[in-house]
């Protein structure tokens, strides 16, 4: 089919359809000069085990796609790996035992997601691969909680655990040798943040569909790894059945950050208490004496826009919650309740900092 449509530059496939290794060297060798968008390119389980694959073949894709754009992987969580019959005999075919690739260039991808994908090939391939050009980011959080998966993981990827060497080979790449990784705060998607943050202008981070649920914790130190990021969404949308509160909570960053708009599902208290913090530690505290005079405060201005000048996150001007909706016609008694409540809880703790708070339809209270 693909060898039918050579001037192919846009293909969206439904996740659930995983496509061969032949179907994907197929694409490669007929289509991937001139690709600039994929979307909903699964990952089988079987691709997903945390080992390092010299012939992965949706990084082999990659290797052959230098126009891409836009770039959507969707994979099955951490979940029960299994191998597949299938995919195993075709990789005794057509597995070379080779060389190592060379490291992944992608120049003009500006748009990524990665979803459900925690520690696969192709995860780790573009985990060291050169992005310069990534602006828009979405990845699911998965938090470092189990020492197994990390331990594995940073074998895959080369890096040594408590000062043991690691070898030379970095997810199937030629790479230097990298520093051990601290087991009690690394995770997938802090490394990914660490790697590719910088340029970054949206981040989303997705809650991970895995069963039993895994609990939704972004990594802490994001605006310091993103500091160029203006619009951050955090997609922490429960499982049904499952009561669990997920804990967001955020680090204030080193400098004022250029952050414009949030969005949540609904109220967090730690994402809250997070948020006053870094609104009320204001750019005069972090001057030291010998840098020179606090910014300039004018008595003619307002108390809300003096407060924003001197805050680290001077722009932040929406907080938008997806899930909920203001109760505007309810009894005051229904208003001080639940979700509402929280919401108003926001509203009056920000609203001193200029800050809106909008329901899902983008109204105020």
């Amino acid at each position: 089919l693909f060898h039918l449509t050579p001037l192919l530059t846009h293909l969206k496939l439904h996740p659930k359809l995983v496509l061969s290794r032949r179907a994907l060297k197929s694409l490669q060798e007929a289509c991937g000069a001139r690709l600039k968008s994929i979307q909903g390119l699964g990952v089988p389980d079987a691709e997903m085990l945390p080992t390092v694959f010299v012939t992965d073949p949706v990084t082999e894709l990659l290797t052959w796609t230098p126009e891409l754009e836009e770039l959507e992987v969707v994979g099955g969580g951490i979940g029960d790996f299994e191998d597949d019959d299938e995919l195993d005999e075709e990789a005794e075919e057509e597995d070379d035992a080779g060389e190592p690739r060379q490291l992944l260039s992608l120049p003009n991808l500006q748009r990524l997601s990665l979803i459900a994908v925690p520690w696969s090939p192709v995860f780790l391939a573009l985990l060291r691969a050169s992005l310069p050009n990534l602006v828009d980011l979405t990845l699911t959080s998965y938090r470092a909680e189990e020492v197994d998966e990390q331990v594995l993981a940073a074998q895959a990827l080369g890096i040594p655990i408590d000062g043991q060497a690691g070898p030379a080979l970095v997810g199937g790449f030629p790479g230097p040798q990298q520093q051990p990784i601290p087991l009690s705060s690394s995770s997938s998607t802090s490394l990914f943040l660490q790697n590719h943050g910088e340029g970054l202008t949206k981040l989303t981070l997705l809650r991970a569909p895995d069963w039993p649920p895994i609990p939704f914790a972004p990594p802490r130190d994001l605006l310091t790894t993103s500091p160029n990021l203006k619009y951050l969404h955090f997609i922490n949308e429960k499982h049904s059945g499952n009561l669990e509160t997920p804990s967001i909570r955020l680090d204030p960053p080193t400098k004022p950050h250029p952050l414009t708009h949030m969005t949540l599902s609904r109220p967090n208290e730690d994402l809250l208490a997070s948020l006053e913090a870094i609104l009320r530690k204001s750019t005069a505290n972090q001057s030291s004496p010998s840098s020179g005079s606090p910014p300039r405060i004018s008595s003619f201005r307002s108390p809300i826009a003096n407060r924003r000048e001197t805050s680290l996150l001077p722009h932040l001007s929406t907080i938008h919650f997806t899930s909920v909706r203001w109760l505007k016609l309810a009894s005051r008694g229904a208003q001080n309740t639940g979700t509402n409540a929280g919401m108003k809880q926001w509203k009056a703790a920000l609203r001193r900092y200029g800050v809106r708070v909008v329901d899902m339809e983008g109204n105020d209270a």
